[in-house]
């Protein structure tokens, strides 16, 4: 079987998948799907999304919704809201505010993150930020510029000590 996520890489793969009759599975984590996921569609034999909103972009029969993947297990034992704050090294008083944009970062998502840093007054909230690696702002000195205590990463394999420490 063939499990994809999507990417020009995988075009290739389908294909000689799709020509050799093995199943295909594309898993779409987008809310909008890339053009590769898209242009597989046909070859699919089962389309997983997480968004109800593209299905319409799939062959009904092909495409289900389940829910978007995590890397643990809400059941297993996560941290306590204070104690994973503490490890941030953040006030286990303030509203906690995490910023994800993926393994890769969102430039655009960084973009408004940095606009409302500059704009805003709020100083009763923390931050933990994903940035991404790609990103060149300071994000650390921004934030300690604006009075926002932060927790700022590029990238970090496990984030359940990250959704621990969140409100929102």
């Amino acid at each position: 079987a063939i499990i994809t996520t999507g990417g020009i890489v995988a075009i290739p793969v389908c294909v000689a998948g799709f020509l050799l009759r093995i199943p295909i599975t594309l898993y779409s984590l987008d809310a909008l799907p890339g053009k590769a996921i898209k242009a597989l569609s046909p070859l699919a034999t089962s389309i997983v999304t997480c968004f109800d909103s593209a299905k319409i972009y799939f062959p009904a029969q092909k495409c289900t919704v389940e829910p978007y993947p995590i890397k643990y297990n809400p059941s297993e034992h996560i941290m306590d809201k204070n104690s994973a704050r503490k490890k941030l090294n953040l006030s286990p008083t303030k509203k906690t505010l995490l910023v994800l944009g993926g393994s890769q970062g969102s430039l655009f998502l960084n973009k408004y993150i940095k606009e409302w840093i500059t704009k805003s007054s709020c100083k009763n909230i923390q931050v933990i930020h994903q940035t991404g690696a790609t990103d060149s702002t300071n994000w650390k000195t921004l934030y300690e510029s604006s009075g926002i205590t932060a927790h700022v990463f590029s990238y970090e394999p496990n984030l359940a000590l990250m959704y621990s420490a969140a409100d929102l």
